[in-house]
This record gives structure tokens, C-alpha cells and sequence, in this order.
């Protein structure tokens, strides 16, 4: 549940602010909406395999924090790195 909330967020975040996602390049525009929903959707897809009983759902959800990892130092990079330029 919590997985589809945070789903949801991120989609209603990256719509909202979609004028700003056209001002971008084509490949960054592109990488930053897949990174943030596959970051997501990989937890849902934990979320629904681990509550069907399949155990294989640990190994999406480590796939899933990894993104989520990765994602989150790449913003904290433009953040803290890019901006400043």
C-alpha cells in the first residue's frame, strides 16, 4: 500500500511539474522519469510478490532500494554540484 501511495506521489510530482521536464533535454528528460518510476514500481513489484508468498520478491525489493540509492545520489549531485555551476 504504501509502495502504491509513493507511486503515486512521484507521479502526481513529475505531472505537476511537467513544464519544467519540457524545458530539459530529450535523454535527461527521459532518464530522470524512468529513475524515478522504476525506483517505485520496483517496490510495488516487491510488495505484490512478497504478499502472493513468493520469497522471490526480497530480490526486487533490494533491486528496488538500489535504485532508490542510486536515484537519490543523482539528485543530491544536481543539487549540490550543478546548480552551482
Amino acid at each position: 500500500m504504501i509502495g502504491i501511495v509513493a507511486w503515486s506521489a512521484v507521479t502526481a510530482i513529475m505531472v505537476s511539474g511537467r513544464q519544467a521536464l519540457r524545458e530539459r533535454p530529450v535523454n535527461e528528460r527521459s532518464t530522470r522519469i524512468v529513475a524515478a518510476q522504476a525506483a517505485t514500481l520496483l517496490i510495488v513489484v516487491a510488495a505484490v510478490l512478497l504478499m502472493t508468498g513468493h520469497t522471490s520478491g526480497l530480490y526486487w525489493e533490494a533491486a528496488g532500494t538500489g535504485v532508490c540509492l542510486v536515484t537519490g545520489m543523482t539528485d543530491a549531485w544536481v543539487l549540490l554540484i550543478e546548480i552551482l555551476r
